[in-house]
């Protein structure tokens, strides 16, 4: 009997695709030769529904990745007909760097793993 897999607040997710399941070449490859590490319950809740029409999102509209360190944004596009909003996602949680009120947010990845304060070894 299979027991249920019991998912971490941080996993690492593959994106890696067949060869064979690629080969058109109008389908972006930059899903295709990474690793996502990405909180389990932030995603869930940023694909709960789209930023302009409320339908769920589908990882498989994923358009494009972009990499930050540990961190990465996915491009996810609404299946909404009347709708075709590109939402930005994002693999984990974000902060501000103390006494900053603007510019961009850091990764809690990026900063867990500079100050060695990660419990999780991920190679």
């Amino acid at each position: 009997m299979n027991e249920p897999h019991t998912v971490q607040s941080e996993e690492v997710v593959s994106t890696e695709k067949d060869s064979q399941e690629n080969n058109n070449p109008s389908v972006p490859s930059t899903t295709s030769d990474h690793k996502i590490i990405c909180d389990v319950a932030l995603l869930g809740d940023k694909l709960d529904r789209c930023n302009l029409c409320d339908m769920p999102l589908r990882l498989s509209q994923c358009a494009r990745v972009k990499y930050q360190g540990l961190g990465s944004y996915l491009y996810i596009n609404c299946d909404n007909v009347d709708c075709k909003a590109v939402n930005r996602v994002p693999t984990s949680k974000q902060h501000r760097p103390p006494g900053k009120t603007r510019g961009p947010m850091v990764w809690d990845l990026n900063t867990k793993a500079a100050t060695g304060k990660s419990k999780k070894v991920m190679i």
